[in-house]
This record gives C-alpha cells, sequence and structure tokens, in this order.
C-alpha cells in the first residue's frame, strides 16, 4: 500500500508525541519533518521530471508487459494451489468411497446377522409350537398337571411326578433358548441399525467431499482459463513492449547520431573560428610587421636627417633662435582618465538564467525505464510555463536553428571564447524562435518561447551547453 507524504508525516508526528517529547524537541523534529517533506516532494518530482523526455508509450508498454507478468505468475500460483487442493480432495474423495464401502459391506453383514437371528427366533417359535400341539395331542402338559393334581395310587404318583419333572425341565431349557436367541436376535438388529447409521454418514460425508471437489474442479478449471488469458495478455504486452523497446532503441540511436552530427558542426565552427582568428593574428602581425619596419625605415631616415642637419649647422653661422611659447604636455594620467570604461563587477554572473523557473531535473546519468541501461541527460530542464520567453544568456551569434523529432524545436547560439574556452549554448522544445541563423544578439534578448514539441511531455526548457565542442554540465557556468 501507498502511502502518502503526509501520512507519513503524521505518523512520524504520533511516534514522537507517544515518545513523550517535550515541547521544543517536539518544534525541532517537526522542522527536521518538513524538510524531509519537501526532500520527498522534489525526489517525487524528479523522478517525474526525470521520465519527460522519454517515450511515454514505451515506458507504458514496458509497465504492461511486468504487470502482465505479475498477473501471470499470480495465475500460475493460484493454479497450482487449487490443483494441490484438488489433488487432496481427489484422494480424500477415494479413501471416503472406500470407508463407504466397508461401512456397507458391514451393513450387509449386519443385516444378513439380524435375518438369521430373526429365522432362528421365528423357526423356534414354530418348533415349540409343534411339541405343545404333539404334548396336547398326547396329553402330556396340560392334562400331565392334572394328573398330579388328582387322586390315585402311590406309585402312580410317583410315575406322575417324574413325568412332571420332566416336563418342566423340558420347558425351561426351550425357554432359556428362546430368550439367547431372542437377545442375539436383538443385537444383530441393533449392529444392523447402527451400520445403517454409519453408512449413512459416510455417504452423506463422501458427498459434501463430493460437492467440495466439484467446487475445486470448477475453480481449477476457472484457473486454468485465467492462466490461459494471462499467457496471451503476457505474449501481447510482450510483443508490443518489444516493438516499443526497437522503437525506443531506434530513437536512441537517432538522437546519439544527432548529438555526434551537432558536436561535429561545432568543432567545425571551431576550426573555423580558430583558423579565422590565425588568419587575423597574421595579418595583424604582418601589419605590425610593416609598420615597425616602416617606423625603423623613418627612424633611420630621421637619424640621418639629423646627421646631415649637424654637419650644416657647424658650417654656417650661429643665428639666435625665436622665442616661442610653449604648450602644457599632456600626462599620461589625464590620457587614462579619459579613456578608461568602468570595470565589470567580478560578482556579474558569466551567462544569466535564459528563464524563470525553477531546476526540474538535473545534468547527469539516468537509468533508461524501458531500455535499462544508464544514458546521459545531456542538459538542465527548467519547469517554465508554456509560452515564457527564453533570452539569451549572454552576447553571441545564432549558429543553428531547426527541428529534431526527439528534441523538438531547437536553437544553438555561439559564444566565442570565455575565460579560455569556446563556448555554445542549446536551446530545445521551444514552441518557435523569434530570431534567425546569423543574427547577434545581446544578454537577456528574448529569442523565443518555452514549449513542449519532440519527445516531451510537458512544457519545460531543456538547456545544453558545449565547452570546446562537447556537451558539459550547463550549471558550470551559470
Amino acid at each position: 500500500m501507498r502511502r502518502t507524504v503526509r501520512d507519513l508525516g503524521r505518523a512520524a508526528l504520533v511516534v514522537l508525541l507517544g515518545a513523550g517529547l517535550v515541547l521544543a524537541p517536539l518544534s525541532a523534529h517537526a522542522d527536521d519533518l518538513d524538510d524531509r517533506k519537501k526532500k520527498v516532494e522534489t525526489e517525487l518530482a524528479q523522478s517525474k521530471a526525470d521520465l519527460a523526455e522519454y517515450n511515454q508509450e514505451a515506458i507504458q508498454a514496458a509497465n504492461e508487459l511486468k504487470r502482465s507478468e505479475a498477473a501471470l505468475q499470480q495465475a500460475q500460483g493460484e493454479l497450482a494451489r487449487t490443483e494441490s487442493q484438488l489433488r487432496e480432495a481427489r484422494a480424500q474423495d477415494a479413501k471416503l468411497a472406500g470407508e463407504l464401502k466397508v461401512a456397507q459391506a458391514e451393513l450387509a453383514k449386519a443385516k444378513a446377522a439380524a435375518a438369521k437371528a430373526a429365522a432362528d427366533v421365528e423357526e423356534f417359535h414354530a418348533t415349540i409350537g409343534a411339541r405343545a400341539r404333539e404334548q396336547m395331542q398326547q396329553r402330556s402338559s396340560v392334562s400331565g398337571l392334572a394328573i398330579l393334581v388328582t387322586s390315585t395310587t402311590t406309585g402312580d404318583l410317583n410315575q406322575k411326578m417324574q413325568w412332571g419333572t420332566t416336563i418342566f425341565d423340558s420347558s425351561g431349557r426351550q425357554m432359556d433358548r428362546l430368550r439367547a436367541l431372542k437377545l442375539k436376535q436383538d443385537a444383530a438388529e441393533a449392529a444392523a441399525t447402527k451400520a445403517e447409521a454409519t453408512v449413512a454418514a459416510a455417504r452423506k460425508k463422501a458427498a459434501q467431499h463430493l460437492a467440495t471437489s466439484t467446487t475445486l474442479n470448477q475453480q481449477a478449471t476457472a484457473a486454468r482459463d485465467e492462466v490461459a488469458r494471462a499467457t496471451t495478455a503476457r505474449a501481447q504486452a510482450k510483443q508490443k513492449a518489444d516493438q516499443m523497446v526497437a522503437s525506443e532503441t531506434k530513437r536512441q540511436q537517432e538522437l546519439v547520431s544527432e548529438q555526434s552530427a551537432v558536436n561535429k558542426r561545432i568543432a567545425d565552427r571551431i576550426a573555423k573560428a580558430k583558423a579565422e582568428a590565425a588568419r587575423k593574428a597574421k595579418l595583424e602581425a604582418d601589419r605590425k610587421a610593416k609598420l615597425e619596419a616602416a617606423r625603423k625605415a623613418k627612424a633611420a631616415a630621421d637619424a640621418k636627417a639629423r646627421q646631415d642637419a649637424a654637419k650644416r649647422k657647424q658650417s654656417t653661422p650661429t643665428k639666435p633662435k625665436p622665442v616661442t611659447a610653449s604648450r602644457p604636455k599632456t600626462t599620461s594620467s589625464n590620457t587614462s582618465r579619459s579613456t578608461s570604461r568602468p570595470a565589470v563587477s567580478s560578482s556579474t554572473p558569466l551567462f544569466s538564467m535564459p528563464v524563470s523557473g525553477p531546476i526540474t531535473s538535473v545534468y547527469g546519468m539516468r537509468l533508461h525505464p524501458v531500455l535499462g541501461y544508464w544514458k546521459l541527460h545531456d542538459g538542465t530542464d527548467f519547469g517554465a510555463a508554456c509560452g515564457a520567453p527564453i533570452r539569451a544568456p549572454r552576447d553571441g551569434v545564432v549558429a543553428e536553428r531547426y527541428y529534431n523529432a526527439g528534441y523538438g524545436n531547437r536553437l544553438m547560439i555561439d559564444h566565442g571564447v570565455v575565460n579560455g574556452r569556446y563556448l555554445t549554448t542549446g536551446y530545445n522544445h521551444a514552441t518557435h524562435y523569434v530570431v534567425s541563423v546569423g543574427q547577434r544578439v545581446k544578454r537577456g534578448q528574448v529569442i523565443g518561447y518555452v514549449g513542449t514539441t519532440g519527445y516531451s511531455t510537458g512544457c519545460h526548457l531543456h538547456l545544453m551547453v558545449w565547452q570546446d565542442g562537447q556537451v558539459v554540465n550547463p550549471m558550470v557556468w551559470f
């Protein structure tokens, strides 16, 4: 989550308050926070300004490629996670299906046991019923009890008692067997009921988990579709980014070629200026030599004339010289005062600022946002308003004026030799210029107006300086 500078400042202030600082240190820290805030804001503005002269479409394509690659990685990760869950779910489905199969087998066994127990009980009831009917027919059961209570002889009584005991013993054993069969039937039915509950629970759990698996399968399918979509988007973004990289590479090569051509033209002008200066120096030297020769010839003639005059004087009588009024001589000090000029103050800068506006991007190396290598930002950018006047920073002659795809409307002024260096200033991205090639301009004269032509995303002046034909940091001379 991105946090604004204000949020950072507030957060830092809360920390300071929480630390229990007194008012004076808090004020000092608040000042520090303000300084840090301004620094962050300046850095943000700088980063935006640093991108002002790059191909924004190429930057957008590169950023879109990064986003599509991140989306593809996220989709692939989501697919891997979903497929892992789906595999686990399917394994659990198989496990639950096995458990359900076992439970169903147990249920079948329990039902079979319950059915057998019920059949045994039914069979016992049928057997007992048959025997009871047989005994009734043989008058052995109830009638036997009746015999026990009727009057008879002692021998008969003993025989009847023996018979009654046999009957009761036989009936008790049958009742015990009946109870055992009944208990076994109840246990079998209870086991069958429990098995049915187990099967029902297993079937419900399997059905629920199958629904989860179905959902995961649908999610996996959606994830695969998303991966396919992200793959396509990434391929399209890469294709566009590759095209933009190729275009941007070509543009940078054109800028490099443009810069080389400009450097050569300036070097040619420097060589021409030096040749012209040498020619003038030779002419001046020849002129001075001729003047010196003439002076020496005149001095020799004057000396001979004086010698001849002296000889004539010796041969003629001396005449008194007429008295003439003397004229005051002009002193060297008077002469120097009459021809002196006011000296330029040592505090006056060699160059004045060409526009009124803050520096938004400095001269130096930058990491190209698309191509990924370091390149020179060959000038200083001033954040002046659209249409703001551009002024000549020093006297000079307009050397070049033309349009370039990268730099937009360009103008160059040769300032000649300054402090032993041949200097040229360049102005870029203007709406238009109001001076022409070959025109001599004065310091402070309006030469054009700030614009955003060429590779530029906002109005600004891109100022350049060539020192002896090589690009240097402009602010060294301002």
